[in-house]
């Protein structure tokens, strides 16, 4: 029942702008770096581990943006599931498309 609850509010969440969309997304990320004690807990040793030249606080950083890009990665991911072609191509930009073209 849980689990149809949460489909239900991510169906709902791709009815909404896309900024709306990337702000629940961050603010979801912020939420779940402040509760999930074991989980950040980890991301802190193997951040330590692998950039022992950073301070504390640029880690600390670093992290908080982790956890808010995963967030913001799950909730976008509603538009791809429910979202019709034209907005999903409204929100896409195309970049350096001459250099695919040239292969």
């Amino acid at each position: 029942m849980q689990a149809r609850i949460g489909v239900f509010i991510l169906w709902l969440i791709h009815f909404l702008p896309f900024r709306l969309i990337v702000a629940i997304g961050n603010g979801l990320g912020l939420l779940l770096c402040s509760c999930v004690r074991t989980r950040r807990r980890i991301g802190e040793i193997n951040l330590k581990l692998c950039f022992p030249e950073m301070s504390d606080a640029e880690r600390a950083r670093l992290l908080r943006a982790h956890f808010k890009l995963f967030m913001r990665a799950l909730v976008e991911r509603c538009l791809l599931w429910w979202s019709g072609t034209a907005r999903i191509n409204a929100l896409i930009r195309v970049g350096g498309r001459e250099h695919f073209e040239s292969l």
